[in-house]
């Protein structure tokens, strides 16, 4: 069993990935997902699959479809397959869920590249990531996608077609 941690210090984010809850090819079924207090994640979705939380400590905030729910350990929430959604924490704790995906998408080279590219600061690797992972998670927001749509092609002019290349996880 092989497990990779890893953590988002710009969105407070912190993902636990483990072979044994994965497919063979490295598509994520289930991970173990922590939010510090005071974060959130933008609206976005996952075009290809549906996504559920459940809570194991902390209290969750999730909105889907417009309406916003307080999640509670124990509690369990879905979105449909595309369905635009949001989560965050209100609470002074950090939340601790178990977030599932239905079908398995390859989530893990996005998790592991987004720190980097928010990181990097310059909106041209920021807009060339975004636009290279809008297969597995894509922001809802018409200004972000205005943003990648304009400065992904620019970047990749200027030479940073797939600049993260190096940074991708490892498949055994």
């Amino acid at each position: 069993m092989s497990r990779r941690i890893v953590e988002s210090s710009p969105t407070g984010e912190t993902f636990v990935f483990d072979d044994d809850w994965n497919e063979a090819d490295g598509r994520v079924r289930r991970l173990e997902y922590f939010v510090t207090s005071g974060k959130a994640v933008p609206l976005h979705f996952h075009p290809r699959t549906a996504q559920s939380f459940e809570v194991i400590s902390g209290r969750l905030h999730v909105k889907v479809a417009g309406h916003t729910r307080v999640l509670e350990p124990g509690v369990r929430i879905a979105t449909g397959h595309g369905e635009v959604h949001s989560q965050w924490n209100e609470s002074a704790v950090p939340v601790h869920a178990i977030e599932e995906y239905d079908p398995p998408i390859d989530v893990e080279p996005f998790f592991t590249i987004m720190p980097r590219a928010l990181a990097s600061r310059n909106p041209l690797k920021i807009a060339v990531f975004f636009a290279d992972f809008n297969h597995v998670t894509t922001p809802a927001s018409l200004p972000m996608k205005a943003f990648i749509a304009i400065f992904a092609p620019i970047g990749r002019l200027f030479g940073l077609k797939r600049w993260y290349r190096d940074f991708l996880p490892r498949r055994p």
